[in-house]
């Protein structure tokens, strides 16, 4: 589809196309692209989206499976983005792309600061990864290079250290303050969709020790902070269906009252230095889904004090057949106690339609003509236009300085 009229890739742009493997769409004139085109296109392997007009991606917008919004995986192993207008791209927007191979960028007007660092930490564990363009009437190889600060311009992006990817918020030269003028001048400070993310769900346990310790105690699970080894495997037996495995840590957030203290602490103090290990042993006779967990036997090394947990979790992936749990002491102010989780996850994901369906997205509209910086005289009035879209529509909230926050009127 080289070479044509396109304008946007939308949802179900290729649904279908199961066995797709390469993907040339390179050369129309694309400026966007639904988070959920590529979906379930587990055999894709190339994308090509050179010289199109994009100015900005979704972070998903490669993942061809996911579950709960977390675990995340791509197929791809091409990646073409050479000749867009892009200028950034979201930190996260190849975390599922475990296979890739190739990822061509130049040509794009790329803004070298802070919202670009990540790039130069990701590259350094794939450093044969991002490829310089070769061009038949062009000599030279055409590799990524900065466009923005001034003083960056025509910088190789491989090159850059991670130092060199800063941001500097507007400022005002001092002869031009008013004497009253109280503002801090700090430093810039990024805000993240990490910061607004909702923990994930909640776990619920009561355990013991041989030394008859016995307490309960209810956890909130925050979003996993860590995952390896994330691998895909297509199920035989139904079309829709793969396995996806990842190795997922998260940390246990949990609320002690002041009675419960003692017992939990002897029981939990001895495994801030090494994780216990319990191993998933039976369902309870209960109306919810409780498991019976118990210590598993150890090696010369470990620390054995039979700990037997009564574990229900919502989401239910959290009880996995082996689960390792560790006190973070460092983490830990009362009335909160935290506990580190770590475990080998394996989920069935269906990619069919209903599954598709309950994804949720947003994007803050951000082009060439986006204006991020304003000026204003003091006394004056400023309007300030967030630009949002998404499915289903998005609300848009103000973080004031103060703190505060401000709903947006209208969208």
């Amino acid at each position: 589809m080289s070479y044509n009229r396109v304008e946007k890739l939308n949802k179900d742009t290729f649904r279908g196309l199961d066995n797709l493997v390469r993907l040339h769409m390179d050369h129309n004139h694309i400026t966007f692209i639904h988070p959920e085109s590529f979906y379930g296109l587990k055999m894709l392997q190339l994308i090509n989206l050179e010289g199109n007009r994009l100015q900005q991606l979704h972070p998903d917008t490669f993942i061809s499976l996911r579950f709960s919004q977390f675990l995340k995986w791509s197929s791809l192993k091409t990646i073409y983005l050479s000749d867009n207008a892009l200028t950034t791209l979201p930190a996260t927007i190849f975390s599922g792309c475990y296979k890739i191979e190739n990822l061509f960028l130049s040509g794009n007007p790329w803004s070298c600061d802070c919202r670009m660092g990540w790039l130069e930490q990701w590259l350094e564990k794939r450093s044969d990864v991002l490829k310089c363009k070769r061009d038949r009437k062009i000599l030279k190889e055409q590799c990524p290079v900065c466009e923005f600060p001034n003083t960056l311009r025509g910088s190789s992006i491989v090159d850059l250290q991670s130092h060199s990817f800063t941001c500097t918020r507007p400022w005002i030269h001092p002869h031009l303050k008013q004497s009253n003028f109280t503002l801090d001048d700090g430093g810039y400070t990024s805000v993240s969709p990490k910061d607004f993310v909702a923990p994930i769900g909640l776990l619920e346990m009561n355990i013991t020790d041989q030394f008859h310790n016995d307490a309960w105690i209810a956890c909130v699970v925050q979003r996993p902070t860590g995952m390896e080894n994330l691998t895909a495997n297509i199920k035989p037996n139904g079309k829709d269906l793969t396995a996806l495995s990842a190795i997922i840590s998260t940390s246990l957030v949990c609320n002690i009252d002041y009675d419960n203290i003692r017992q939990i602490w002897n029981i939990l103090a001895m495994y801030s230095e090494s994780p216990m290990r319990l191993e998933r042993e039976e369902l309870s006779l209960q109306q919810d889904t409780v498991y019976t967990y118990k210590q598993a036997v150890p090696t010369a090394d470990d620390i054995f004090t039979e700990i037997e947990a009564k574990i229900k979790a919502n989401p239910k992936w959290l009880m996995q057949s082996t689960v390792l749990l560790q006190l973070d002491r460092i983490a830990t102010t009362f009335p909160n106690l935290t506990i580190k989780y770590l475990s080998n996850v394996q989920i069935d994901v269906d990619s069919s339609k209903n599954s598709r369906d309950q994804y949720g997205w947003a994007m803050i509209r951000k082009d060439n003509q986006t204006k991020t910086e304003h000026t204003v005289l003091s006394g004056g009035v400023i309007e300030l236009n967030c630009q949002s879209f998404g499915d289903p529509k998005p609300i848009v909230e103000w973080n004031l300085p103060d703190g505060s926050k401000l709903r947006a009127p209208y969208n």
